[in-house]
């Protein structure tokens, strides 16, 4: 079960991360550039890893995310 589901405000505590600052630090983390790190692909564990911890630290939609790495 997710914290989430049973506390609604404490998405309002959490502190919102933008997208672009999570990109930068997986980019540092795996050593790729953001070209390689968000090309499209099967088994792209690292992209996924961008847009599963986007989703969960910036408070972003799914769309929204995949408008900002396209």
């Amino acid at each position: 079960m997710k914290p989430d589901e049973n506390i609604p405000q404490l998405k309002k505590l959490m502190k919102i991360i933008p997208v672009e600052k999570v990109t930068n630090v997986c980019c540092n983390y795996y050593g790729k550039r953001e070209e390689e790190l968000l090309k499209k692909g099967s088994g792209k564990m690292e992209r996924q890893t961008v847009i599963y911890v986007s989703k969960t630290m910036s408070n972003t939609n799914n769309r929204d995310i995949g408008d900002i790495l396209e």
